[in-house]
Formats: structure tokens, C-alpha cells, sequence
């Protein structure tokens, strides 16, 4: 044997190849493991390392035990001895990641029994006393009843849903505790069960003091001024939080934050939220989702505490939705430009998601101004939830904004006025050519004919090569299939006007792509036209 092949960690480094590097095991690679594991004792020990590291379910686990013991529903034939459990001895020690999900267990087993025949039996203190991460998302009665049992010391990250009731709550008093070194924590709640959890979640939360990551619902204001004093903590998911309220306390907080979601929770405790940052956090990434609807006033509130309590270099990802109305022919304003345009404040913006039922009301002078503040843009979406009655005031033109000072956009949402295409500046926008920009969802723009949008189109973007129409009527789901046709048919002809620029741009350059004449593009464009 090659003297390499006696490094432990290259022997490691090889089982993992064979893994793929992910947190499971694939079929062919189990095999190939388990062959290697009995083929060669000095690299054995090292496959099954790898081989139970992660796991789906115990069944396995018990499948080492000796034939005669157990019946087809896992009932007991005899009593376990001590002897049982010398073969599973060997692979406990080896689980790292358990995932329990449904579909771990057959349905014919029943479980309470089976764990309990396994917590009486059991010669170790833990059943996987090396375990680092556990998810447990079964969907069966009081299963969460069932976790103590896998809990671990070491144990860094888990996963826990769904808790339905009471009783599952009182998992979380002794959790921390069981587990002292969490570091990322996700609960999952029945939210259709009228359960309220905050006191249990809040005792749980305060127990925690080297969390980092953290997802979970229902969340109090003592817990809420614990988290803004935990120093590690960098991503924050809040559920239905709706009793946030300002935090008095001087001092820095959430000064390592650098994600935050808060969905269906209302913007008064939203705001809460945003202004505890105190303009020391480095987030990074925002995700809101408001919910009741919040007011016009309340939300320009929150946009303004964005500027106010954000520092202006770090924010890159934005994500804001307010609860949809559902109540069809109701017309109101969208979002106007003067509250969105706290935005502009943060120059480093990557990705911005607007998600409104009526969209957000803008001009073309304003996505100018939106496109010339974010030059690393590369996805905008200010999208409405059902089509607007309203007319759409931005139009084509403010697509060269976009193409001239938005290099990086690779995806768009956003509803224009294509009724009319417009003749491209020669002067200005000779050189405006932009190559990232594949997909465009137009959300019931509005067009006319369908060739002079495709050409105008093909003429900025390049690679632009998917233009999705997604949007229906609120009240008559078939009133939008002829505008869906229009656009449909300006997809199909933007392969063959991609074609003809590449021909126009070989002529006049040689073999490497170059912008096309904008005369050329202009020429062609009002020709269709006329």
C-alpha cells in the first residue's frame, strides 16, 4: 500500500469524494463505502466514519441487533440483553447528522413504544453521543415527545416541527439546557392551531447565548431584548412576532446581524425591529413580509427607519411584501416613489424585491434615478399582485436607463407602457449594450405590435432570451390572453432578431461582438413602425 494512503486525514479526504460531499448518502455511494469498509482494514474505519454520518432514520441502527429479537412492526419478541447492543456500540458513536422526516419510520410502527424500548435498554447515556445536527419534522401524534432521547450534548444545530400543542412545548424548557453548545436553532409552529407559545418560547430564547443562526414564531418582547444583546447572533427568522415593541436600552445591538427575516408580522412591530438595529449592524440581506397591510403613512415610516437606522455600505438584498387584499375590483395607489426612494440611500443594493397588490407607482424619471443609485443591480422586482387599472407610466425608454447604468441585471419584474416604441438617442446611447439580462417577467405590461418591441428589446439586451407573462385579471382570469399572445409572440421573435444584431454586429466589427449602430437599430425600428 502506497505510504500516502496512512495519513488519516487523506483516507478521509478520499471517503468523502465518494460521498459527493453531501449531507446524505447516495445508494451508489453506500455501496461503494460498505465495500471499501470490508475490503481494507486500514481505510475501514474511516468509510464507516463516513458511511453513518449522516442518516435519515434509526432504522438502520437497528438493524445491527440480533434477527430474532424484533417482530415486523418492531414489537419485541424477548427481552433485550446487554449483548444487543455490542454491534450498534460500533456505528452510535459514528451518527453526526440525524434528519428524521416523513417517510423515516413505516407507518406500521409505533413509535412511542419503540423509543421507549429503546430509552429502558439503552447502556449509554445518549443514543448518539457524537450527534452535531438533528432535524425532527415527523408528521405523527406527540412526536416531538420522542426528541429527548436523541438530544446530545454536542449537539450544534436543530431542527424541531411541528409543535401542535402543549405538550410539545414543554420540550423547549429543558432543550437549551440538554444542549449547551446551539448554534442554530429552527422551531416550526402549527400556526392553524390557536397555541400560544410565547412564554415557552421566550424562556427557551433566554436561555440561549452562542446562538447564530435562529428561526422561530412567536417571539416576546424579554426574549426580543435578549437576542439584542446576543453578540454571535448573525441571522435572525422571525414568524408571527406581532409583540415587538421599541427597545429603550442604550447600548449597541444585534451588532453582528447580518440577515433578517420577519414575515407575517405587523409593520408597527417591524419597525420595532429595524430601529433596535441602531445603525451598528451588518445586515446584509432584509426580508419583510407585512402582514395586516400596514398604511400608507406606516409604511413610509418603515422605509424612512431603513435609511434612518442602517448603515448605507452593506445592505445588498432587499425583500418587502405586504399581505394581499383578495377582495377583487378594489382599487388603491401603489407604493409611490417618494417611499421607496429611502432605498436610493444604500448604493450596494444586489437584489430588491417590492412585492405589492397594486405594484409600486413610478415614472421613468424615477427608475432612472433608481438605476443610476444601484449600479450592482442584478434582480428588480416591483411587481403587483393582480394588474392595475391604473395607467402604467413607465415605458420602454426607462429600459435604457436600466441597459446604461445597470451592467450586472440579470433578472427583471416590472410592468411598462410597450404601447409605443421609442427612437434611441444616437448620440447618447451609441455604446449602450448590455449583455446579462436573460429573463423578463413584463406582468401585463401593456404592447402593441409585437416585432418593434422585439427588435427594440434585442437591440439593449443580448442575452435576453425569456420574457414570462404571468399575470391574470382579478376578476376575469381570461380578459389578459390576448395581451399574453402579444408577448408571447415578442418572445418567439427575439431568437431571430438576436440573429439579425449579431449580423449586423459581425459587418461592422469583424468576428468579435460589438454594440450594433444605434442608426441601424433606429432605422429598423421605425420602418416597423411605419
Amino acid at each position: 500500500m502506497h505510504r500516502a494512503l496512512m495519513i488519516p486525514e487523506l483516507l478521509r479526504l478520499i471517503c468523502l469524494e465518494i460521498d459527493g460531499g453531501l449531507n446524505f448518502i447516495s445508494p451508489l455511494g453506500t455501496r461503494q463505502l460498505a465495500i471499501l469498509a470490508r475490503t481494507c482494514t486500514t481505510i475501514s474505519a474511516h468509510a464507516l466514519d463516513v458511511l453513518w454520518a449522516f442518516h435519515p432514520t434509526l432504522m438502520n441502527l437497528l438493524a445491527c441487533m440480533p434477527s430474532d429479537l424484533w417482530n415486523k412492526d418492531k414489537s419485541l419478541r424477548r427481552p433485550i440483553l446487554q449483548s444487543d447492543w455490542e454491534r450498534p456500540l460500533q456505528y452510535m458513536h459514528r451518527v453526526r447528522h440525524l434528519c428524521c422526516m416523513g417517510g423515516s419510520f413505516p407507518r406500521k410502527i409505533h413509535l412511542s413504544a419503540l423509543f421507549e424500548i429503546i430509552r429502558l435498554s439503552l447502556p449509554t447515556p445518549h443514543l448518539f453521543p457524537n450527534l452535531r445536527y438533528l432535524r425532527w419534522t415527523i408528521d405523527y401524534p406527540n412526536s416531538l415527545s420522542l426528541v429527548p432521547l436523541l438530544l446530545a450534548p454536542g449537539i450544534t444545530a436543530i431542527t424541531l416541527g411541528t409543535f401542535i400543542s402543549t405538550q410539545d412545548l414543554t420540550l423547549l424548557a429543558t432543550l437549551a439546557a440538554r444542549c449547551p453548545a446551539l448554534m442554530k436553532v429552527s422551531i416550526f409552529e402549527d400556526t392553524r392551531e390557536q397555541l400560544d407559545g410565547s412564554k415557552a418560547v421566550s424562556s427557551f430564547v433566554c436561555g440561549l447565548s452562542h446562538i447564530q443562526v435562529l428561526s422561530l414564531g412567536n417571539l416576546d418582547q424579554p426574549a426580543f431584548m435578549h437576542l439584542a444583546n446576543v453578540h454571535s447572533l448573525r441571522e435572525l427568522d422571525l414568524i408571527a412576532s406581532p409583540r415587538l415593541t421599541q427597545i429603550t436600552d442604550e447600548g449597541p445591538k444585534f451588532v453582528a446581524l447580518r440577515h433578517l427575516a420577519v414575515s407575517s408580522t405587523p409593520a408597527k412591530a417591524v419597525l420595532a425591529l429595524i430601529c433596535a438595529l441602531s445603525y451598528s449592524s451588518p445586515l446584509q440581506s432584509l426580508e419583510i413580509d407585512l402582514k395586516p397591510r400596514p398604511s400608507a403613512l406606516l409604511l413610509e415610516q418603515l422605509y424612512a427607519a431603513l435609511k434612518q437606522h442602517l448603515p448605507p455600505s452593506l445592505l445588498q438584498d432587499v425583500t418587502i411584501t405586504t399581505e394581499s387584499l383578495s377582495r377583487p375590483g378594489l382599487q388603491i395607489p401603489g407604493i409611490p416613489f417618494t417611499t421607496i426612494g429611502h432605498l436610493l440611500y444604500f448604493p450596494n443594493l444586489r437584489t430588491i424585491t417590492l412585492q405589492d397588490d397594486f405594484g409600486v407607482d413610478i415614472s421613468d424619471d424615477a427608475l432612472c434615478s433608481m438605476a443610476r443609485a444601484w449600479p450592482g443591480l442584478e434582480s428588480l422586482s416591483l411587481c403587483a399582485a393582480h394588474l392595475p387599472q391604473r395607467a402604467l407610466r413607465p415605458t420602454l425608454f426607462s429600459l435604457l436607463y436600466l441597459a446604461e447604468h445597470c451592467p450586472k441585471l440579470m433578472t427583471l419584474d416590472l410592468a411598462e407602457d410597450a404601447s409605443t416604441v421609442p427612437l434611441v438617442d444616437e448620440q447618447r446611447y451609441r455604446k449602450t449594450l448590455q449583455h446579462k439580462l436573460c429573463s423578463w417577467s413584463v406582468a401585463g405590461s401593456l404592447s402593441s405590435s409585437p416585432l418593434p418591441v422585439a427588435r427594440f428589446l434585442s437591440g439593449l439586451f443580448t442575452q435576453l432570451d425569456s420574457i414570462i407573462n404571468v399575470q391574470e385579471g382579478p376578476d376575469d382570469p381570461g380578459a389578459n390572453e390576448p395581451l399574453a399572445a402579444l408577448w408571447g409572440a415578442v418572445g418567439d421573435m427575439m431568437a431571430e432578431c438576436h440573429e439579425m444584431r449579431e449580423e449586423e454586429r459581425l459587418r461592422a466589427g469583424g468576428t468579435r461582438m460589438r454594440p450594433a449602430p444605434v442608426r441601424a437599430r433606429a432605422r429598423g425600428v421605425s420602418q416597423e413602425l411605419n
